[in-house]
Order: structure tokens, then sequence, then C-alpha cells
């Protein structure tokens, strides 16, 4: 290196550079879920920036977020979602488990009595947390398991061969996960009621590859705990508008030498899944990229809210932009050439095959120049596509490379007092506390008895989940007479429990019981599905009315808890959802799949006491550690001669951090030894 140049180093290295945050997305390689591989162009784009990169698409201007758009389709309004008649769609809580390779043939496993699709047919799978990419295709083959389960082959569909209408207006958030993969540090993913989740990372060298020989040091730190995306899709008319909204939280400090370029791995970065609606879902994940030629030095801290996106219509690509651009404060020493994205990837899925995509974050690039000056650049990068076969024939479109609003952000030279603009900086983020990130737990040796009373294990406790073991089961309130296992009249034994099949994802073990309310005329046929060492198991209930009379009934999911070997803990509401939190952050679940269900969780007392005064749930719960329990109700009127159904999940969710997390509050200490301690008020065990 020159003197020349060492004094530019030491002349910039006292420079803060305020740069504008980058928006795009790329081409896709359909074979894989993620905005990278090739695709073709829908369109001529412009000239270089200084960036060496494109300009703006030649006749399609950027448009404003909030700004009507003259490309949508005058009938997209709202979600319309209608399947053709040779299309069965499964329902939530029926698919035990999916196999294979979407874009090539899967194998879907169906809990028993479940509507099976004829062989031509086509079977859609919507995402939710049994289905995270969701499934769409056509029926090759159906056999059934000996424990009453179907598995379904299905060969890749496209949208117009299974739907007669498939319109799409939806935003979702964050909140809406149906599951959490940490990456690099725990290669399982978390399924629960709802992940409320933080993609967070705290990252080295060892989650990108380095193109390089070189030294390289790098630590990043974010947080995008904040993402609203609106997807608006009409596959008919070949429309597609994705608007995506962030606040991530990221610090970054790199230094290296040499020609490198780093770019994160995709399967070590912390990934979120979303619901859209139907099989099309949408996963985020964090996205570093860094390019550099020579030695730099670079300290960065961002914090930053902004909208950007991508419209695509025919053959059409425009970006979708805000004129407002983000800032970030850049600290740096750097000879050479360089360029950064720090940001976030997702890519939109149909059925688990990758479809459409885009990535939002802050960019900056660097040049260092033969007359021993360094120039800082920074705009608005918009990359958008489709995939053609995907979705719908003949539709393929792009728009790649396309640079907003490139600027010069700053200049400094080895002779020079000070740089030629001074930007604002922006002070670091404040660090936000996090709870730690949750993956799927493991369950073991469920049991169901005679009286529908369930013990379900945990092998990190070495034990059941439930105190006294078993405290767990259905009861039911019929025209105000309880009946149950552990409170009310016990239940009449009918049939059961029956147990058939191996307990793996392709053939799951499938509990059959059945029990009567006394002489009511009102009896509960319950089939439990379940995979050993799943994270959760599904539970549905057939109430049938045979009396002259229609019947009132409250039927309760519920259990006193016991989980990380202790009696206390806190509760917690999701939609549709119940938990029991332990201290370290573990939970264990009751997620309604039917709909109309009240949740609650109190003192294990209450959740007993409630059952037995046949009241339904309220949908509270305690925050303070106590002895709790918690569980789901439904309200159902069943006609004289009628039938109703009722579905739900129980799941187990571990936080990778447990055994050393511990939320505010005084927490007593774990009760131990074998049986559980006597409790007052605990019911009886018949």
């Amino acid at each position: 290196m020159s003197n020349s140049q060492n004094r530019v180093r030491r002349r910039v290295a006292a420079c803060v550079f305020t740069v504008a945050v980058a928006v795009g997305t790329s081409a896709c390689d359909p074979s894989i879920l993620g905005p990278f591989g090739s695709g073709s162009s829908s369109g001529s784009l412009g000239s270089a920036g200084p960036t060496n990169e494109p300009g703006p698409a030649e006749g399609f201007a950027p448009i404003d977020p909030d700004a009507p758009s003259d490309w949508a389709p005058a009938a997209l309004v709202t979600t319309e979602i209608v399947p053709k008649p040779q299309t069965v769609v499964a329902a939530a809580g029926t698919v035990l488990s999916i196999s294979g390779d979407p874009n090539a043939s899967q194998v879907v496993v169906l809990a028993p009595g479940q509507a099976i699709p004829a062989v031509g047919g086509f079977l859609a799978v919507d995402v939710d947390q049994d289905a995270p990419d969701g499934a769409l295709g056509r029926v090759q083959s159906t056999g059934q398991n000996p424990s009453g389960s179907s598995a379904v082959t299905i060969t890749p569909a496209r949208i117009d061969e299974a739907y007669e209408v498939f319109r799409v207006n939806e935003t979702v958030t964050l909140d809406d996960a149906v599951r959490y993969d940490a990456g690099a540090t725990d290669p399982n993913s978390r399924s629960g009621p709802s992940v409320g989740a933080k993609i967070k990372k705290n990252a080295n060298v060892g989650m990108f590859e380095c193109k390089s020989t070189a030294g390289l040091e790098f630590t990043v730190d974010f947080d995008f705990n904040t993402i609203t995306t609106n997807i608006v899709f009409d596959a008919f008319a070949q429309y597609l508008r994705v608007t995506t909204e962030i606040a991530p939280q990221i610090s970054a400090a790199l230094k290296a030498a040499g020609a490198t370029e780093c770019t994160s791995r995709n399967s070590s970065m912390p990934s979120a899944w979303l619901p859209v609606a139907g099989p099309v879902g949408i996963l985020f994940r964090p996205k570093v990229e860094l390019k550099f030629d020579a030695e730099l030095e670079v300290s960065a801290g961002l914090g930053v809210t902004g909208k950007r996106g991508i419209e695509i219509s025919g053959a059409r690509a425009r970006a979708v932009s805000g004129v407002t651009p983000w800032t970030k404060e850049l600290r740096t020493t750097l000879s050479g050439g360089a360029s950064a994205f720090v940001g976030l990837e997702a890519p939109i899925s149909l059925g688990g095959r990758a479809s459409a995509g885009f990535s939002a974050g802050p960019r900056a690039s660097f040049e260092a120049s033969a007359d021993g000056c360094v120039e800082a650049f920074g705009g608005v990068r918009i990359n958008g596509f489709v995939e053609v076969d995907l979705f719908i024939a003949n539709w393929r479109a792009q728009l790649d490379g396309i640079v907003v609003g490139t600027t010069s952000l700053t200049r400094a030279c080895e002779d020079d007092p000070a740089p030629t603009t001074q930007p604002t900086t922006t002070p670091p983020p404040t660090t936000i506390p996090t709870e730690p990130d949750i993956v799927p737990g493991s369950l073991t040796g469920l049991q169901i008895d005679a009286m529908l009373r369930c013990r379900v294990d945990s092998p990190r406790d070495g034990r059941s989940v439930f105190y006294g073991n078993n405290s767990c089961g259905t009861h039911a309130a019929v025209n105000g007479v309880v009946f149950g296992g552990l409170v009310g009249s016990p239940w009449t034994p009918v049939s059961g429990p029956a147990d058939s099949g191996a307990g793996t994802a392709a053939d799951p073990r499938v509990v059959r019981t059945s029990v009567a309310a006394g002489e009511s005329g009102v009896s509960l046929d319950q089939v439990d599905t379940f995979v050993e060492n799943a994270s959760s198991y599904a539970t549905t209930i057939t109430v049938r009315n045979t009396g002259s009379s229609a019947a009132r009934v409250v039927l309760y999911r519920a259990a006193d808890c016991y989980l990380s070997q202790s009696d206390f803990g806190i509760g917690e509401l999701f939609p549709g959802a119940v938990s029991c939190t332990s201290p370290d952050g573990r939970r264990i679940s009751w997620t309604d799949l039917s709909g109309g269900s009240a949740r609650k969780e109190a003192f294990y007392a209450t959740i007993w006491s409630d059952i037995e005064a046949g009241v339904a749930f309220d949908d509270t719960a305690l925050a303070d550690y106590h002895d709790n329990g918690a569980g789901l109700s439904w309200e159902i009127d069943v006609p004289a001669g009628g039938t109703a159904q009722i579905r739900s999940r129980f799941s187990l969710d571990e936080p990778l951090a447990a055994g050393t997390a511990q939320r505010q509050g005084r927490v007593p200490p774990a009760p131990t030894g074998t049986p559980d301690p006597p409790k007052p008020g605990a019911p009886v065990q018949r």
C-alpha cells in the first residue's frame, strides 16, 4: 500500500457516513426456496450508476407504497379463493406429515376419516403449524395405513389447475408466524400456537461463506422485531404486489484485507414462516452480503423504519418505493472498493416451491480512486421476480438490479480538511432485551386411558409434563351435568383405547377411545394422532347426540401443568391458543384448530372448579408465578341425532437458552420426587 493510500485511510477513519437503505429482490431458482438463481428480464434496464449497478427500468418509474396502483385488477379488493370441484383442501390439524420434494413428488399423510381426493384430482394443504410450507399437487396415488391414516402421493400443480379463483389481499406480520428456525444455533425449528418472534442472530464469521484467503473478522447483531408485509396477488390476472415495512435494529463490525466476497449461508440464518392465504406462504430471514477489495475496517449501527417493495403485472415490473431514504451510521477505514448489504430476504412460496421474492435492508458502497480520494455512495436497490410455471402458465417477469436515486454521500481526499458533505449521524441502536429463541420440544410416550385422561412425557424432564403424570383430560358438561375422568361424574367407557400405527411420520400412532355421558344420549369419539419425538400431537373429538332432543355441551381440553419438573409457571394467551410457561421459557400449549374456543390459564384449582361448575373459560391468563393449569373450552349445541367435531393440538416448545434464561419475579423451588407431592384441591384420580 502506498503512503498516499495510508493517508487516505487515516483521513477517512475520522469520517461518519450517513447512507441510504437498499431494498431489493433477486431472481429465484425454482428448485430452492430462496431468492437466488437466474431468470429472464422483463425489460431493458437503465445505465449503470456510480456503484456499477443498473439504474431505473426504462418506462416504469417507481410508485409510492401508499399510492393506488393503475396496474392492479379492478376486481382485486379482498381475498377470494375458490377450489375446483376436484380439489380437496386438507383441514387444519389433519395433516400428520409431508415428505418428499415439492418440485417433484410428495407424500402427504392425513389423519383418519378425512376426505381423500381421487387420483387425477388435486390436494391442497394450507400453510399452518403442521405444514409451514403448505402443499399443492395433482394426486398420483392413495393408500391407507392399518391405523386408518391415509398416504396421498402428489406431484406439483399450478394454481390455475386446482382453483377457479385465486385472489389474495392480505397483510401479515411476525406475530402471524407458524414456525421459527433458529439457524446455526440449533438445526431444529419451532412450531407452536404463535411465534410472536423476533428474527435475531448474533453472528460470527462461521455464518458466512467468504471467497478469499485473506484475513477476516466479522460480527453482526440484527433484530427484525417489526415486519409488516402486504401481498396483493391475482393468479389469473398475472398480478403481484409485495410491500414490506420493516424496523430493523442492526449493529456490525468488520475488519478485512484482500479481495473478498462474503455471503450469508442460508441454512445457518434464522428464519420465520408466515401464512398468507391457502398454500401461499412467505419465509423471512436475515441476509448479509459483503464485497471488498484491499483493506477495510467498518463498524455500523442502524435503527430504521421504511417501506419498499415490487409490483409485477404481466411482463411489466416496477419498484414500490417511498421517497425518504433510510439512514445508518457507518464508520469506516478504507482503501480500494467495497459494498455491503445487511438486510432481510423474503421468498414467497406456493406449496413449498419458490415463486417470488424480495429483500430489504441498508446498502452502502465505496470506491477509492487513483487520485487518492475515497467516495461513498448510497441508494435504494430494488429487484423482484416471479417464477412462471409455479403460479400459472406463461407468466415470467423480473425486475433486476434497479437502483433508485443513487447519490454520492461523501468524498474524502488525502489533503481535504474534512469530507465534502457533513451527513447527519444516528446514535447506535439501544439493545432490546429479547426472550430466548424458541424451537420445538420433543414429546414421547403418549397415553390415553378409558376415561380420556392423558399423559405425555418430555425426555428433557424425564417425566410427564402434567401433575401426577396424568392430570390431563377431556371433560364435558352435558345439559349442565359434568362428566370426565378427573372431576364430575365418571365417563361410561364404550370402547378403547385402541392403539394402532408405528408412531412414525409415515405411519403415525392412532389412539381411538369412545365414552358416553351417562344416560344423556351424548357420547364422545376421541382420536389422538401421535408421532414419537414430535413437538405436538392432534386430538379430534366427535360429539354425538343419539337422544330425542338437542343437547347443550361445553367441551373441555385441560390439564394441571408440571413442566420443567415444577408445579409453577405463568400463563400466556395467543390467537386461538393458551400456554403454561415455566421460569426458563419452556411452554406447553393447547391450540384450537376448529374455531370457536375460549381459553384460560389460572391457578390449577380454578381450572378444575370452572370445569366442575360447567362454565366456559373466559380468555384470561395470570402473569405472575403460581401453581398453574390451563385449557380450552367449546360451547356446542348438538341437535337430536346430530354430531359436532372439535380439533385441537397440544405442543411443547423449548427456548434455546433454557436453563439460563429467567423471567422476572420470585420463582418457587421445583418440587422433586415421585409421586408428585400432594396438594389441596387436586382432583381425584378415579
